[in-house]
């Protein structure tokens, strides 16, 4: 294993598309938490067992807070009119 390469690939459209409809996202707010649920399902391709793996991206701009919890199947905006 010392020498070994790992790649993860996915397309997330649809995963996106739903969380902009289920919690009312503008534009901005829906690329960023894509992009955050995104990288939160890349990584979580790799835990085993009962392992959780959980995001946050902590600002003070207008965007403020994003999480994105377990393979991208949570994510959650402090304010999704921007």
């Amino acid at each position: 294993m010392a020498n070994s390469i790992s790649v993860v690939a996915g397309i997330t459209t649809e995963l996106v598309r739903e969380t902009q409809r289920r919690h009312l996202l503008s534009p901005t707010a829906s690329a960023a938490l894509g992009r955050l649920i995104t990288g939160a399902a890349l990584l979580a391709a790799n835990l085993k067992g009962g392992e959780r793996l959980s995001l946050q991206i902590a600002g003070d701009g207008q965007l403020a807070n994003c999480c994105g919890h377990d393979a991208g199947h949570e994510g959650l905006r402090d304010n999704t009119h921007i």
